[in-house]
């Protein structure tokens, strides 16, 4: 989530910030774990589905944050576009894909 901490850092402090080097940034955390259910097991989609709300229900109480309910897209939009931004991926990533 590192790409994400200083893409919602920058949206908020765009004024200390003139570049972003962005490794394998998401747009959903829910598509990530979800990717990763599916990667890691084979279990049926409701159960996934399931799994992922029972997950995501625990993640959010414990940390008192809406972290599967950011769009991070968003705050993205909000970084001016007088940020320097290098966007770094890989075909082989399983988890974000490009």
């Amino acid at each position: 989530m590192g790409a994400v901490t200083a893409i919602l850092f920058a949206a908020k402090n765009h004024k200390i910030v003139d570049k972003l080097v962005l490794d394998s940034p998401f747009k959903s955390l829910e598509d990530v774990v979800r990717r990763a259910i599916n990667r890691e097991t084979s279990l049926p989609q409701p159960l996934v589905s399931l799994l992922l709300y029972f997950l995501k229900k625990e993640i959010e109480t414990r940390l008192a944050l809406p972290l599967f309910a950011e769009d991070y897209m968003a705050h993205f939009k909000r970084i001016p576009r007088t940020v320097g931004v290098l966007l770094i991926c890989s075909d082989n990533d399983s988890i974000v894909p490009k």
